[in-house]
């Protein structure tokens, strides 16, 4: 029986064999991980969307796209919670829904989706995927003793200053840009520009002395717009010629816009097509007209209506009226279709006043009853629907008055101007204001508030 010690193994040896079971460990680990991913079900890895487009115009395109493609999905196995219109396609792992709606803003969605198979694992399973829309947004105009501003209020959020001078008529945002109509001590109107950082004020010439009114905003697109009226004993006379200007263009020229004999256009009311930089204007003998500012197309006539009153939350259908009747006019085909909303019940000797479309079949309508000494009628908004007639909101302060009201873009919310009791006229021109006025956001369904900024001149009725 030998006495010697057994010999050592080398380090080598040792060496291999721990990468030898920290390989094994490895492969068991690959193959582990290879089989569930054979059986796992196809699930959602992205969602694009343009949140701020989503609420504002119908059409936009939410997109999912899953991590395999999968066979052909139905309709029935696509859910949008809480509901809203779309329409499904799919392309191999990306199912796009173009919604047929705005979104409500400042909202949790959920798209569901049901009995997926995956083409490239066999698997079969259910996925889903959330997302938030933006909060709304408006501009407002407040006057004061100290001076005015421009602010942005966030419905639910925080109010920012764009913009400050001494004394403000009306205002707008387009793009990165906040405009303003800015009074001088002769009570004459020009248009200034700045950026919304508060950086690069620029005054915009005006053709001759005078004023500038109607200031309107193009969304994101850049361009502003606003009516042109000659002063007093200045010559030639012209009452409230068109102009556009786009912030974008380092030339900074206000550009006229012409009607169809290709001259400037005067207007009696003017708005931007929603998304577009196209405008409808209501010229002097009340003939509207599709008009393309930049002038590369003619000038399309939409027939002669007494009354602009905006378009359809989200569309672009153009709503008009009549003394005997309301219509919409679709402005890809130039078509006129009669609007036929239904009757509101209302009180004997209510009056009737501004009304606001839904859609081809609702309505907000602001209304008026006489109180009991014939002289202080008492405001309030109506809701009319297929669910009948109802009152949306009326003031709670007695002696507060409604002075102004209109929807946000995409319909789900109204933006309420109200003038408390101790209003007082604060004479500017043009654009006359009253002290004491605030501006409410409702939930344009249920009526509840959400939002009450002191203000006036919601962008929301541009």
């Amino acid at each position: 029986m030998s006495s010697e010690s057994p010999a050592p193994v080398p380090r080598r040896g040792r060496f291999g064999r721990t990468v030898a079971i920290a390989l094994g460990a490895l492969l068991v680990a690959v193959l582990g991980l290879s089989a569930a991913n054979s059986v796992r079900p196809p699930r959602v890895t992205g969602v694009e969307l343009n949140g701020q487009a989503a609420i504002e115009r119908t059409g936009q395109r939410l997109q999912l796209r899953l991590d395999q493609p999968v066979t052909a999905l139905e309709a029935s196995q696509v859910e949008l919670v809480p509901a809203a219109p779309f329409e499904l396609s799919q392309e191999g792992a990306l199912l796009t829904l173009r919604l047929g709606a705005p979104l409500a803003p400042a909202t949790e969605y959920r798209v569901e989706l049901r009995g997926l198979h995956g083409t490239a694992t066999g698997a079969r399973g259910d996925a889903d995927a959330g997302i938030r829309t933006p909060a709304a947004s408006l501009v407002l105009l407040q006057r004061g003793p100290d001076g005015d501003r421009v602010v942005r209020q966030e419905v639910g959020g925080e109010t920012t200053t764009l913009l400050e001078a001494p004394r403000l008529q009306e205002a707008a945002v387009s793009g990165r840009d906040v405009a303003a109509v800015e009074l001088d001590a002769q009570d004459q109107g020009r248009v200034v520009i700045q950026s919304l950082d508060g950086e690069g004020r620029t005054a915009i010439e005006l053709p001759d002395p005078g004023s500038a009114t109607m200031l309107r905003g193009a969304g994101s697109s850049g361009m502003v717009g606003w009516t042109y009226s000659s002063a007093p004993g200045v010559e030639p006379i012209v009452a409230r010629l068109l102009y556009t200007y786009d912030t974008t263009d380092p030339a900074g020229v206000a550009t006229p816009v012409e009607g169809l004999g290709g001259e400037p256009l005067s207007v009696l009311d003017w708005t931007f097509v929603p998304g577009t930089s196209s405008i409808v204007a209501q010229a002097d003998d009340e003939s509207m007209l599709l008009v393309d500012p930049s002038g590369q197309t003619p000038p399309t006539p939409l027939g002669a209506h007494s009354e602009l009153r905006g378009f359809l939350p989200g569309t672009t259908s153009l709503v008009v009226a009549d003394p005997d009747r309301g219509s919409v006019v679709d402005l890809a085909s130039g078509e006129t279709r009669t609007l036929e909303l239904p009757d509101a019940e209302l009180p004997v000797g209510t009056q009737r006043g501004r009304i606001l479309a839904l859609d081809e079949t609702s309505y907000l309508e602001l209304v008026a009853e006489v109180g009991d000494d014939g002289l202080s009628p008492t405001t309030s908004i109506i809701r009319v629907d297929d669910a009948g007639t109802r009152q949306l909101y009326a003031p709670a302060a007695e002696g507060t008055r409604i002075a102004a009201l209109c929807l946000d873009p995409g319909g789900h919310l109204l933006a309420v101007t109200t003038i408390s009791a101790e209003g007082q006229p604060d004479g500017y021109p043009n654009l006359p204001g009253s002290t004491a006025t605030t501006t409410i956001v409702l939930d344009a369904a249920s009526g509840a508030l959400l939002e009450s900024t002191a203000g006036a001149e919601p962008s929301w009725c541009g």
